[in-house]
C-alpha cells in the first residue's frame, strides 16, 4: 500500500486481475526507475503519447482560450451542396441522431459531424461500423450503406472532468489517509471491480518467473473504473501505452515511478498495480509545453491537468523558477489552471492571502506574463478581498516588464479596472489599508497605472488626489488633473508650477510634449478658448519656454508649428518681450512664419501692447534676415502672402515706410490685406485732418487717395469718415455716398448698415431734410441712399420726417411707389406705424389695388395683414357706394379677411358703420367662417344685436328710401345668425309694429317666409297673417325655423300650420318620438284621430302641450285616452283644475272616473246608481238637501227600503 505521501502522486491509472508475471529487460524492470532522459526525449514522448488525443482535437489555441468562466462547444459541418451523399443512424449513449453526409467523406470527417451533434469531442470517439471505423479511409470506401446504423462510444469533455475533477482527488485523497493501511484489494473503490470477477480474457498465472517486456500488448485486466485495459509496451518509443475503450493514454518509461503490486487476498497468483508520475518529471513536461515543443488543445490538456491532479501543485512548484518569458501556450496553460484551479477556490480560499500569494507569486509566475483577456477578465469576477486582489496585483507587477504591451493594457482593463469597480458602491475601492493616493496607487495598480484615465482613478477613490502622486502619473493624466476643476490647477499658481517642474524633471525628453499633446486635445474637445486667471497662464508659458528653450534649436518648422499653433494656444495671449526673446533667432524663415502664424491666431487676445511688441519682434527677426530689404520673400507669391505670412494682422502696426524697408518690392493697392488697409485708412482719419479740408478736397480724398483704402473700412471709422461731411454742401454729402456706394458689394453688411445709419443721421443734422426738394418723398430717400437703400424700412423712412410733416410727406408718394416699397415684407418694421401712415393716406383704394397685385407671391406675415386692415376698415364702413362696396368686399379685401378677428367686429368703427357697408360685413361673414381667427359665430351676432339696437329702430329700414326698404330686411341684417335671436331681440330691435307691413312687403315681393324670416319674426307675427299667407309656408322651412309660438295663433290658422308640419314630416312617422318631437309645436291644430294615434305609441304628453290641443279635441278624449296619452305625466292632471277646458272636460266625466285619474275636489258627474234602488225626489224646500252629501243620500234611502219591505 503506498503511503499518503505517494498517493498524492499516483497518476490516475490502477490496474486489478493483473497476472503475477514480473517483465523487465536486461536494462529496465517496473519496478525500477528507468534511465534519465533528455529533455528533447522527454517532450518527444509525451508529444507523442498523447499524438491520437491531439491529432482529433485540433491544432493549438495559440494562447487564446475560450472563457473560463463558461464553457462553449462548436457545432460545425460540410455542406453537401452537389454530392453524393448518404443518410446515417448515429446511436450514442441511448439517443439516435439522424445524419447526412457525403459518401467521400472521410472517418474523420464523419467524427467532426458527430462532434457537432453530439457535442462529443473526435479524440474521445470510438466509431464503430463493422469494426472500428477507420479515420483516413471514405465512407464509399469502407462500403458504408445509406440507413446504415453508426455506433459510437466515449464521453465528452465535461462528463470526464466531472469524474475527474480536483475535488474529487482531494477526497481521494482523504479516504487514502482513512485506508492507507487497508490493502488495496479491500478498499471500497476496488471491491466493486473485483467483485465482478475475472475478465474472460485473463492470461494465465506464471508465479515467480520473470520474464522480459512483451512485444504484443496485454490483455485481460480492469481499471479501477472496472473498464477493459490492456498494456503495450513500445520499447522502440520507451513509451507504455494504457489502452481502454474511450482511448489509450501513452507514457514515457522515464515518468513512471513507484509502481505498486499488491496480491488480491484469495487470488494470490493475481496483483493489482499502480502506477505513479513524479511531480519533477511533470515539471518538465511543462517545460516542454511551455517552450511551445508540443502542440496541445486546450481540451487534450485539460484533460491531462485532471488526470496528473495530484502531482500537478507540487509541479508548478517545481516549475517556478523557471524562464517567464511571455508564449502562445503558457497562455494556454495558465488559461486551464485557472478554470482547473481558480475557478475551484471556496471563499475562504479567495480571502486567503497567502493562498493567493502562494498561487500567483510562486505556482504562476512562470505563467503571468502570458495572460490571456479571457484569464484575466475571469479573475475579476471573483470575490476576492482587497488583500488578496492587491497580491495579484504584486504578482502581475513583478512581471510588468517582461509583459508585451498588449497583456499590459489587459492587466488593466479586463481585470483591474472591472474588479474596482465592482467594489466602488461607496465611491472608494480598496482604500482601508492605504496611507495616501501614491500608496493607493501602487497597491491597487502597480505599474498598470499608467493604462488608466484620470477620471477613472478619481471615479474609482472619491478621495483620490493626483498630486500627491504626480511622478506616478503619465503626462496624459497630469494633463486631466490640471483641467479638473476640482484640482483647480488653473487658479493655482503653486498647483501649477508643481505640474511643469514635475514634468521637467522627469528623464524622458517627451513627457512635456505629451503633456501640452493631451491638454490641446481636451480643452479642443470642451471648447476651452481661454484661460482666465492670467498668473496661471503666465506661469505655464514661461515654465514651459524655459523648459523648451534650450531645445529651440533642434526644433524644425513642423515641431514649431506643433507647437505654437496647437499645444500652446491657450498660452500665447501671455506672450511678452522675455518668452519672444527666449526664441532663437537663427531660425528659418519656414520657422519664423509658422511661429507668427500661431501668435496671429490669438491676435484678438492681445493687447495693443503685445501687439505692438510682436511686430516688434518680427520687424527685427525681418531685419535681421535681410538688411538690404528682402526678407523671407522666397516662398511668397505677391505683397498680400508676404504679409500674411511674415506679419499677419500685426501688420497693422506698420507704417506704410515700415513695409517697404522690410520689403522693397512692396507696393500698395487691391494685394494689400484688409488688415492693413484698415490700419492706412485709420492713420488718414486720425491725421489727415480731413475735418477742416473743403468740399473738393475732401471728394479728392474719398475719389482717389482712400477709395482703394475704402474696402477695409470697418463699423469704427464709418462714423469717423461720416464726421469729415458734416456742414458740406448737400452735393458733397451725395458724391461721397455715391463713392461709398461703388464700394458695397466689397464690404461687409456690418459696415453697409453702419454707412446707411449714419446717412440717416446726416439727414436729421445739422438740419431735417436741409435737401429735400419738392417732389416724391420716397424717390428722395432712394436717390440718397443709393446702394444702401435695401436697409430702408418704414421707421427709417419716417425717422428723419418732422412728426409735423409726416402726412404732407407720405401723400407725396404715389400709390405705385408706395405699394411697390412695402411690398417688401422686411421694410415693414413697425406694423402699428404701418396703420398710422395708410390711415393718412388719402389714395387708400389705388394703394390697396396694386399693393395687392405685388404681394399675391409674397409671404405676408398675418400681422402686416392686420395692420392694413385697420387702416382701411374705417374707410370701407364709411363707404354709401353700393358698387365701391362690392369692389371692397370681393376684391381689395380678400388678401387681409383672415386677419379679421374679434377686436375688429367690436370696435368702435364698426358699431358706427353706415347701414350698407354693414350689411355687406354681415353677408361676408354669414357666408363664410374660413375668416374667424379668435371669434366665433356668436360673437358676430353679438356685434348685429348691438348695432341694431342702437339708434332709430328698426336700424337700416326706411319704407320711403329705395335703398333701405328691401324686403329681405331679415336675411340682409340677421341673415344665417338668426338662430342665435330671441323674440325679445326681435323686440329689441323695434319690429313689433312693423313686422306684419315687413312681411307683407316681403311677400308681395313675391318672396316666400324662408327659415330665416320664420324665426325672425317669431310666433306671435307669424299669428298676425293671413290664412293666405300662411300657406305659402312649406314644410321645410317651418321645421328648420325651429319650435315658434303659436298658441296665439286661431284655430283655423293651428290646423293650417299642422298640416304643413305634417305633411314634411310624414316620412319620419315610423320613428314615434322623433316625430311626435318635432310636430309638437303645431299640435293645437291636430285632429283627434292623431291625437289618438299619438296616444297609443307611450308618448308621455306634457301638460303643457295636452292644454294647447284643440278644444274640441280635448273634449272627445275618453278618460282611457287621457291616461294613456299623458303616461308618467298623468299626475299633472290635477293641477290643472282650474284650467277652463280641462275643468269643463273634468265636469263631463263620472265621479268615479275623476277619482281613478287622481283628481280630487272636483265634482263630475254622478255615477248610476246600482239596480233596485229606487230614486227619492228631493223636497224643494229641504234646504239641507242641498248640502247633504250625496252618499249619504244613498245611504239613508236604502234604510227607507228596508223598513218599507219589512211592514209590506
Amino acid at each position: 500500500m503506498p503511503s499518503k505521501q505517494d498517493y498524492k502522486k499516483t497518476y490516475a491509472f490502477a490496474n486489478v486481475w493483473y497476472s503475477g508475471r514480473v517483465y523487465g529487460n536486461e536494462a529496465v524492470v517496473m519496478e525500477t526507475e528507468g534511465s534519465p532522459k533528455k529533455e528533447e526525449s522527454a517532450c518527444a514522448n509525451l508529444g507523442d503519447g498523447d499524438a491520437e488525443a491531439n491529432e482529433q482535437s485540433g491544432q493549438e489555441d495559440g494562447g487564446n482560450s475560450s472563457s473560463q468562466c463558461q464553457a462553449s462547444v462548436s457545432n460545425g459541418g460540410d455542406t453537401d451542396d452537389g454530392k453524393e451523399t448518404v443518410d446515417l443512424k448515429i446511436i450514442w449513449n441511448k439517443n439516435k441522431y439522424d445524419l447526412r453526409i457525403p459518401l467521400d467523406g472521410t472517418g474523420a470527417s464523419l467524427k467532426e459531424r458527430i462532434h457537432s451533434l453530439t457535442g462529443l469531442p473526435p479524440s474521445m470517439q470510438k466509431v464503430m461500423y463493422k469494426g472500428l471505423l477507420p479515420e483516413d479511409k471514405t465512407l464509399r470506401e469502407i462500403k458504408v450503406t445509406n440507413g446504415a446504423k453508426i455506433m459510437v462510444v466515449g464521453s465528452t469533455i465535461n462528463d470526464v472532468l466531472a469524474v475527474n475533477t480536483p475535488k474529487e482527488v482531494i477526497q481521494q485523497e482523504v479516504k487514502a489517509e482513512e485506508n492507507k493501511k487497508e490493502p488495496l484489494c479491500q478498499q471500497k473503490q476496488h471491491r466493486k471491480v473485483l467483485d465482478k470477477g475475472k475478465p474472460e480474457d485473463i492470461m494465465p498465472s506464471v508465479k515467480g518467473t520473470k520474464e522480459r517486456l512483451p512485444t504484443v500488448p496485454l490483455s485481460g485486466m480492469y481499471n479501477k473504473s472496472g473498464g477493459k485495459v490492456r498494456l503495450t509496451f513500445k520499447l522502440e518509443q520507451d513509451q507504455l501505452w494504457i489502452g481502454t475503450k474511450e482511448r489509450t493514454e501513452k507514457l514515457p518509461m522515464g515518468s513512471i515511478k513507484n509502481v505498486v503490486t499488491e496480491p488480491i487476498e484469495g487470488h494470490d497468483d493475481y496483483h493489482m498495480m499502480v502506477v505513479n508520475i513524479t511531480e519533477s518529471r511533470l515539471a518538465d513536461l511543462l517545460k516542454c509545453i511551455a517552450n511551445n515543443r508540443m502542440n496541445f488543445t486546450k481540451e487534450a490538456l485539460k484533460l491531462f491537468f485532471t488526470r496528473v491532479s495530484g502531482v500537478l501543485n507540487g509541479a508548478l512548484r517545481a516549475y517556478t523558477n523557471e524562464t517567464t518569458a511571455p508564449s502562445p501556450s503558457k497562455a494556454l496553460i495558465l488559461d486551464v489552471l485557472g478554470e482547473l484551479r481558480v475557478n475551484s477556490f471556496s471563499t475562504e480560499n479567495l480571502t486567503n492571502v497567502d493562498l493567493v500569494k502562494q498561487w500567483f507569486l510562486t505556482r504562476f509566475k512562470p505563467f503571468l506574463a502570458s495572460a490571456s483577456v479571457d484569464f484575466l477578465s475571469c479573475l475579476s469576477t471573483k470575490n476576492f478581498s482587497c488583500e488578496t486582489y492587491q497580491a495579484i496585483v504584486t504578482g502581475l507587477n513583478n512581471l510588468f516588464s517582461v509583459m508585451d504591451n498588449r497583456v499590459q493594457k489587459w492587466g488593466y482593463t479586463f481585470f483591474m479596472k472591472p474588479f474596482l469597480s465592482r467594489y466602488n458602491a461607496s465611491g472608494s475601492s480598496c482604500t482601508s489599508n492605504i496611507t495616501n493616493s501614491r500608496d493607493w496607487l501602487q497597491k491597487n495598480f502597480g505599474q498598470f497605472v499608467v493604462f488608466a484615465e484620470y477620471r477613472d482613478l478619481v471615479h474609482l477613490n472619491s478621495n483620490f488626489s493626483g498630486l500627491e502622486a504626480l511622478d506616478l502619473l503619465t503626462p496624459v493624466q497630469i494633463a486631466e488633473l490640471t483641467l479638473d476643476p476640482k484640482v483647480g490647477a488653473l487658479n493655482k499658481v503653486g498647483i501649477m508650477n508643481k505640474v511643469i517642474d514635475g514634468l521637467q524633471n522627469r528623464s524622458q525628453d517627451s513627457q512635456l510634449h505629451d503633456f501640452f499633446t493631451h491638454f490641446a486635445h481636451i480643452t479642443m474637445q470642451n471648447n476651452m478658448i481661454v484661460i482666465n486667471n492670467t498668473d496661471v497662464r503666465n506661469a505655464m508659458l514661461n515654465c514651459t519656454f524655459a523648459a523648451l528653450s534650450p531645445a529651440f534649436p533642434t526644433f524644425s518648422s513642423a515641431m514649431w508649428k506643433d507647437w505654437f499653433q496647437t499645444k500652446l494656444v491657450l498660452l500665447l495671449p501671455s506672450i511678452n518681450p522675455g518668452t519672444l526673446k527666449a526664441l532663437t533667432k537663427n531660425i528659418t524663415c519656414d520657422s519664423y512664419q509658422e511661429i507668427i502664424k500661431g501668435l496671429d491666431g490669438v491676435f484678438r487676445s492681445l493687447s495693443p501692447e503685445q501687439s505692438q511688441t510682436v511686430f516688434n519682434f518680427s520687424k527685427d527677426y525681418l531685419m535681421q534676415q535681410s538688411p538690404a530689404g528682402f526678407s523671407c520673400v522666397n516662398n511668397t507669391t505677391s505683397n498680400k502672402d508676404w504679409l500674411v505670412k511674415n506679419l499677419g494682422k500685426f501688420s497693422a502696426s506698420a507704417s506704410y515706410m515700415d513695409l517697404t524697408l522690410l520689403n522693397k518690392n512692396f507696393t500698395g493697392g487691391r494685394d494689400l490685406p484688409n488688415a492693413v488697409k484698415t490700419a492706412l485708412l485709420q492713420g488718414a482719419l486720425d491725421k489727415g485732418n480731413l475735418s477742416a479740408a473743403d468740399d473738393a478736397a475732401i471728394l479728392r480724398w474719398l475719389g482717389t487717395r482712400l477709395k482703394p483704402l475704402l474696402p477695409a473700412l470697418t463699423p469704427n471709422q464709418v462714423p469717423l469718415l461720416f464726421s469729415t461731411l458734416k456742414n458740406k454742401n448737400c452735393s458733397t454729402n451725395h458724391q461721397a455716398v455715391a463713392i461709398l456706394s461703388s464700394i458695397s458689394g466689397k464690404i461687409n453688411t456690418t459696415v453697409q448698415r453702419e454707412v446707411f445709419n449714419n446717412i440717416v443721421t446726416s439727414l436729421k443734422d445739422p438740419a431735417p431734410l436741409r435737401c429735400y426738394t419738392k417732389k416724391s418723398f420716397l424717390v428722395y430717400m432712394n436717390d440718397t441712399f443709393l446702394n444702401f437703400r435695401s436697409f430702408l424700412t418704414l421707421t427709417s423712412i419716417l425717422s428723419v420726417a418732422p412728426e409735423t410733416r409726416a402726412a404732407e410727406l407720405v401723400n407725396t408718394v404715389t400709390p405705385s411707389e408706395l405699394s411697390e416699397f412695402l411690398s417688401v415684407p422686411e421694410r415693414i418694421d413697425n406694423p402699428t406705424l404701418l396703420t398710422e401712415v395708410l390711415k393718412n393716406y388719402t389714395q387708400l383704394p389705388l394703394f390697396v389695388e396694386g399693393f395687392n397685385g405685388r404681394i399675391s407671391q409674397v409671404n405676408m406675415s398675418k400681422a402686416i395683414k392686420s395692420s392694413i386692415l385697420r387702416a382701411v376698415w374705417p374707410t370701407v364702413l364709411s363707404t354709401d357706394s353700393e358698387a365701391e362696396l362690392d369692389k371692397w368686399f370681393t376684391k381689395r379685401l380678400i388678401p387681409y379677411l383672415e386677419a379679421f378677428d374679434k377686436n375688429l367686429i367690436t370696435s368702435s368703427d364698426t358699431l358706427a358703420a353706415k347701414c350698407l357697408p354693414f350689411r355687406k360685413m354681415v353677408q361676408v361673414l354669414g357666408n363664410s367662417s374660413s375668416y374667424y381667427t379668435d371669434f366665433d359665430r356668436k360673437d358676430v351676432y353679438g356685434t348685429l344685436k348691438s348695432y341694431l339696437s342702437t339708434g332709430r329702430k328698426p336700424k337700416c329700414y326706411n319704407a320711403a328710401d329705395p335703398v333701405l326698404n328691401s324686403t329681405a330686411w331679415f336675411a340682409n341684417y340677421l341673415g344665417p345668425f338668426i338662430n342665435f335671436s330671441s323674440q325679445n331681440d326681435i323686440n329689441l330691435f323695434g319690429l313689433t309694429e312693423q313686422s306684419a307691413a315687413i312681411i307683407t312687403k316681403y311677400l308681395g315681393a313675391g318672396k316666400t317666409l324662408d327659415a330665416v324670416a320664420l324665426k325672425a319674426i317669431g310666433g306671435e307675427s307669424l299669428c298676425s297673417l293671413s290664412l293666405s299667407q300662411l300657406k305659402t309656408i312649406t314644410g321645410p322651412n317651418l321645421l328648420d325655423a325651429g319650435a315658434l309660438d303659436i298658441s296665439s295663433c286661431t284655430p283655423e290658422k293651428k290646423k293650417e300650420l299642422y298640416n304643413t308640419a305634417s305633411a314634411a314630416l310624414f316620412n319620419q312617422r315610423s320613428d314615434a318620438l322623433t316625430y311626435y318631437n318635432l310636430i309638437k309645436p303645431y299640435l293645437g291644430g291636430a285632429p283627434l284621430e292623431e291625437v289618438q294615434r299619438i296616444a297609443n305609441q307611450n308618448i308621455n304628453m306634457d301638460i303643457t302641450t295636452f292644454k294647447n290641443l284643440d278644444k274640441d279635441v280635448i273634449m272627445k278624449l275618453s278618460p282611457d285616452t287621457v291616461r294613456t296619452l299623458l303616461g308618467s305625466n298623468l299626475r299633472d292632471l290635477e293641477s290643472q283644475v282650474n284650467d277652463p277646458v280641462i275643468k269643463e272636460w273634468m265636469s263631463r266625466q263620472v265621479q268615479s272616473t275623476l277619482n281613478s285619474l287622481g283628481v280630487t275636489g272636483v265634482i263630475g258627474i254622478p255615477d248610476p246608481l246600482p239596480s233596485g234602488v229606487l230614486t227619492i225626489p228631493k223636497p224643494v224646500s229641504a234646504g239641507v238637501n242641498l248640502i247633504t252629501p250625496r252618499v249619504l243620500q244613498t245611504f239613508f234611502i236604502g234604510v227607507l227600503i228596508a223598513a218599507l219591505q219589512k211592514i209590506l
